[in-house]
């Protein structure tokens, strides 16, 4: 059986030589690629949504506690 060999190939107005037509070849899918730029792009907005998350819930935990501080301060003594 014969195997086929390239030689090279063109890509855009490149010209490309053996090494560079295997090392285009070893690249991951268009899709693969685009996932890890959503990936990359989304993980500093979802690290931005907890750390805002947080923060409303210490300021409620905060107010709660001072709600419970003035209503334990109203009440009479029995």
């Amino acid at each position: 059986t014969k195997l086929l060999t390239i030689r090279g190939g063109i890509l855009g107005p490149r010209v490309l030589d053996p090494a560079g037509v295997e090392e285009l070849a070893r690249l991951p899918s268009r899709e693969v690629l685009l996932a890890r730029v959503v990936g990359q792009a989304s993980a500093p907005l979802y690290a931005l949504a907890g750390v805002l998350a947080a923060s409303l819930r210490n300021l409620v935990y905060v107010l709660q506690q001072r709600m419970d501080q003035l209503e334990s301060q109203s009440e009479p003594a029995p």
